[in-house]
């Protein structure tokens, strides 16, 4: 590596730059912006640790041009070792990201007015769109390693100088850096993220023995979806497909984030052609048909125990009479049922349609860290927000007899 491949702190996300190195004890550490970059010693770690973090599924993110995104791929060494890879995503938070704060207080209104006519980097140590994805792999060597607190305050603290970040998040935090930080006192813990989540028993064979082990209420329910879901037609798309479909789907997908209280960053149809491409029999999208015209999609990932609901799109005119949500999900219990999953997992949104279906709560761990005191002070009234909504507005059920 040559000079011209260092950076300054002062270089921004969004600056064309390979590398920056620099030493953290032990450690010397390597900063990349672009996942084509990355040298061999990433992806061999990666096959070796994680496989989401080899850097076609890594880089999904980046190929896909999101809008106001930024990436930086961190390598950890002990003497010419890899010992650790670490994944940033940086988000520039502009006034079309805030929720619709209409209901607070004047104050508190005053307070976002001002907040939201500024800017803001968000630095994200995870992934924004997946769930469960730490931002760190780590070899079992930094287990006991008593420096690795230092290690990762010191390539947080250079990636937030060179994307020059107001809010740090540390999103799915993995288990070694959970263990390292969670006595730091910068780092605050969010209030309660809760993912729904459900278990298919293995006897389960079809939908009908998921109706006949509901209670009679919610067995009516759920026979009465099954006959709305028979007048669609579901068809699956491959790559080419959902980049030929792209608008439509795009405009369904924009349907469900404009009713979002809180917009972390938004997809595009790109991401989408991306996933297939890389994961291809592990995502699978599928788009939902009445009278020949698409009117909402579904999306899927797949491990070898578990099927996720991943991202939707929804014609709510449709759902109003067809109760086109509650036939996705419905769906999905299908779907999970028929390739023998053992978890369905169905995301942070909508929790009393989930809990209906049978889903239940499963709290995840994540830290934060706000460095600018205008914005600390907007996020306790934003917490309190989300918080009260979150626990007046569903409620668990038990739907199984």
């Amino acid at each position: 590596m040559n000079s011209s491949d260092l950076v300054t702190p002062k270089q921004r996300a969004n600056s064309l730059f390979a590398a920056a190195c620099f030493s953290a004890g032990n450690y010397n550490i390597e900063v990349y912006t672009a996942v084509d970059r990355l040298q061999d010693d990433w992806e061999q770690f990666a096959k070796q640790h994680d496989h989401r973090f080899c850097k076609a599924q890594i880089g999904i993110c980046e190929k896909s041009v999101l809008q106001d995104f930024g990436y930086f791929y961190v390598v950890a060494k002990q003497q010419n070792e890899t010992v650790a890879l670490f994944y940033f995503q940086t988000l520039l938070i502009r006034q079309g990201y805030y929720p619709d704060f209409s209901n607070l207080s004047f104050a508190a209104r005053n307070l976002y007015c001002l907040i939201s006519a500024h800017n803001y980097q968000l630095l994200i140590n995870g992934h924004i769109f997946m769930a469960d994805f730490p931002g760190a792999v780590c070899s079992k060597k930094l287990i006991n390693d008593e420096y690795v607190s230092a290690l990762f305050d010191k390539v947080v603290a250079k990636v937030k100088r060179i994307c020059d970040s107001s809010i740090f998040i540390i999103k799915d935090v993995h288990p070694i850096i959970h263990a390292a930080i969670k006595h730091n006192p910068k780092y605050k813990l969010m209030p309660d993220d809760v993912l729904m989540e459900m278990n298919i028993p293995s006897t389960w064979e079809n939908i009908e023995d998921y109706v006949s082990a509901l209670s009679k209420k919610y067995a009516v329910r759920a026979t009465k979806i099954e006959q709305s879901l028979s007048q669609f037609d579901i068809e699956e798309l491959d790559e080419v497909q959902i980049t030929k479909q792209s608008v439509v789907l795009q405009r369904l997908y924009m349907n469900v984030m404009s009713k979002s209280s809180f917009k972390p960053g938004v997809l595009n149809m790109n991401y989408f052609a991306q996933m297939k491409a890389v994961l291809q029999d592990n995502f699978r999208v599928w788009v939902w048909k009445l009278n020949n015209e698409i009117v909402g999609y579904t999306s899927y990932l797949l491990t070898n125990d578990s099927i996720e609901l991943y991202y939707i799109g929804i014609d709510y005119k449709v759902n109003k009479t067809y109760h086109l949500y509650q036939c996705m999900l419905q769906r999905g219990i299908t779907d999970a049922i028929a390739m023998q999953r053992k978890t369905l997992k169905l995301g942070r949104t909508a929790y009393e349609a989930k809990a209906i279906i049978g889903a239940k709560p499963v709290i995840k761990c994540n830290y934060f860290h706000i460095s600018n005191p205008i914005l600390r002070i907007g996020y306790k009234y934003a917490a309190d927000y989300f918080v009260a909504e979150n626990s007046t507005n569903w409620q668990v059920r038990n739907p199984f007899r």
